[in-house]
């Protein structure tokens, strides 16, 4: 009404037509500060925020990577059999390609597929070198390549059939407890790429969850959970948390103030933005060493976790 009323008025070269616009300027930014005023109270006027990771923290991922990596491996010695070089040392340069591929690819779907072709590659390369370009051995090799890219690429695309992935034990149940509890505003910041993750996130149904949801390309950094928190807008009247399974998803918030603390639920992962380090059972990865940190086995430990006393 505002609106039509300004209109009419400016039409009409009304005397009060500049009093009646000064009116609906106060009347509209009276609107956006109570919007504003009921979201911060409502979404972030809960006394802890809690900034979780995805893969490997609320859902299980990286078995899918390492599935196919397995089978790619597998594929290569059922094929070459006897032309192959030691696992021992074939591992290890793989994982080398895989980590300079990640400083350009970043997390695309596309990487993986890159990684075991250049693998392949360079494979076919020291056969020729070994058998000579023009044994018959090494021409039969080469008639499967075709074949062969085809397998690769159904290989590669693997770790993202996200039909295969499935909650954490009890990873719902906690988050809905979290969710209904007053106290806390649930985040989500997790890389991904994000032409996956469309998909992906709807099939699990995240959205139901989280109160704001970032995905990065890359390695999470200081400035991520800022964006992703809000955290200039509750820093005021809220204690903020960084839960997640490897040191890349707590580490970078705990640099933004002593208002924040960790959760730290160690998975191992091949991912290139983890540093995996050997602990007392050489499955999982050792505890973090920081005061602000605390150690869990397990998402559904953090319905024990006394929050007013872990983040005072």
């Amino acid at each position: 009404m505002c609106a039509y009323d300004v209109s009419r008025v400016f039409a009409e070269n009304h005397p009060d037509r500049i009093a009646v616009f000064f009116v609906c300027v106060i009347l509209y930014l009276e609107k956006v500060l109570l919007k504003n005023l009921r979201y911060e109270v409502n979404i972030m006027g809960g006394k802890f925020v809690l900034v979780f990771d995805g893969d490997d923290t609320l859902w299980m991922n990286e078995w899918q990577y390492s599935r196919a990596r397995s089978l790619f491996f597998a594929f290569l010695y059922e094929e070459f059999r006897d032309l192959m070089p030691s696992l021992s040392i074939l591992v290890p340069h793989y994982f080398e390609i895989k980590d300079a591929l990640f400083r350009t690819w970043g997390i695309e779907r596309g990487r993986v597929l890159v990684e075991m072709r250049k693998t392949y590659e360079e494979l076919i390369e020291h056969f020729k070198k070994k058998l000579g370009e023009e044994s018959e051995r090494f021409k039969a090799l080469l008639e499967k390549q075709e074949a062969h890219e085809k397998i690769i690429f159904e290989i590669a695309d693997m770790p993202f059939d996200f039909y295969d992935m499935k909650w954490v034990d009890g990873a719902e149940n906690v988050l809905f407890e979290l969710k209904q509890d007053g106290r806390f505003a649930l985040y989500l910041l997790t890389s991904y790429d994000a032409r996956v993750w469309r998909d992906r996130s709807k099939y699990l149904g995240v959205d139901r969850f989280f109160e704001g949801i970032k995905t990065v390309s890359g390695k999470k950094n200081k400035q991520d959970f800022l964006e992703a928190s809000d955290y200039y807008k509750a820093m005021h009247r809220a204690k903020f948390c960084a839960i997640g399974n490897g040191e890349s998803d707590i580490l970078p918030a705990l640099e933004i103030s002593p208002l924040w603390r960790g959760i730290y639920i160690p998975h191992a992962s091949s991912s290139p933005v983890f540093q995996n380090k050997k602990g007392a059972d050489v499955y999982i990865p050792p505890p973090i060493e920081n005061d602000r940190v605390l150690t869990l086995r397990s998402i559904k430990d953090l319905s024990s976790v006394d929050f007013e006393s872990f983040l005072s």
